[in-house]
């Protein structure tokens, strides 16, 4: 259960950031052996200008797909997920020789992305992996060209904008940073309450959890203690109980004058802020000009 949540959270989180900017599909089907990929993202000709996007729309700029773990990836876990790209590029080859189109070149290939929290020196070195220098920031990493395979290894990342989303899969110091990060967004930034709404569905998911393990443990403390979190609760607390008052006010209004024109409308805001003993009678006994003049 553990995987499952970090993986629903996973991607949630990357097809409401990559939405806008294309097309993304979650468990997407790969029919040969019925398997699925987590993420696979189809770009659309809409380019975005936030500076926290830069990194992923590099990864996601020619199509590519998206494997994130909360563990570290094994081995057998990093040969799965590159046969369920291989199928798609089969997919992609036959699609092309029935539209009689050319065949796809290496660099039109959907990317595999794997992102890992962390991965030592030694597995690196072992699986031949290298970066590419100034092109691409610290933690990237990439198996030969052909096969159109990256890693994002989390917890090498620079602490900057642009890694901040990826950041945000990542385990322990590194994810609350992320988080602060986030919650330190410009208040109408596009992503920050998206985002900051999918952790409090994954903190609502943990406390109802009976198999945390102790970096779930440290999660679900951190972002109970977070004042960011304390002040979207309230706000959302607030927010239901203002929803519930306005349906019962319109109701009595509607019971009482047989519909809720605009100028009725007009004076619910202030009548939900009396309390209930006060505004029936108020609703009871005054006319509608005299129920307008005394919240005008």
């Amino acid at each position: 259960m553990t995987r499952f949540r970090h993986d629903d959270f996973a991607k949630d989180l990357l097809r409401t950031i990559l939405e806008p900017y294309g097309k993304v599909k979650i468990d997407r089907v790969v029919k040969s052996e019925l398997r699925k990929i987590d993420v696979f993202f189809t770009p659309a000709e809409v380019v975005p200008d936030d500076p926290t996007l830069q990194l992923l729309w590099k990864c996601a700029q020619y199509g590519a797909s998206f494997e994130p773990f909360r563990s570290p990836v094994q081995e057998e876990e990093i040969c799965s997920t590159m046969g369920k790209l291989f199928d798609v590029h089969a997919l992609l080859t036959r699609k092309a020789k029935r539209e009689k189109k050319p065949p796809m070149k290496v660099a039109e290939r959907p990317q595999l992305w794997i992102i890992t929290p962390t991965m030592s020196p030694e597995k690196l070195k072992t699986s031949n992996l290298t970066s590419k220098g100034d092109d691409w920031c610290e933690g990237i990493y990439w198996m030969n060209d052909a096969v159109c395979t990256g890693f994002i290894v989390v917890h090498k990342l620079p602490k900057t904008p642009e890694t901040v989303w990826f950041r945000t899969l990542g385990r322990g110091k590194v994810q609350q940073e992320a988080i602060d990060e986030i919650a330190a967004l410009p208040k109408d930034s596009v992503y920050r309450q998206k985002v900051l709404e999918l952790f409090v569905s994954l903190k609502v998911n943990l406390e109802n959890s009976t198999d945390r393990d102790p970096d779930e443990t440290e999660l679900l403390m951190s972002l109970a203690e977070s004042p960011v979190f304390v002040e979207y609760m309230e706000r959302a607390t607030a927010e239901a109980v203002d929803t519930k008052a306005k349906t019962f006010v319109e109701s009595l209004i509607i019971d009482r004058f047989g519909s809720l024109d605009e100028e009725l409308s007009a004076i619910v805001p202030k009548a939900i802020k009396l309390q209930a003993s006060e505004l029936i009678p108020l609703l009871k006994h005054l006319s509608r000009e005299e129920l307008i003049d005394r919240f005008a």
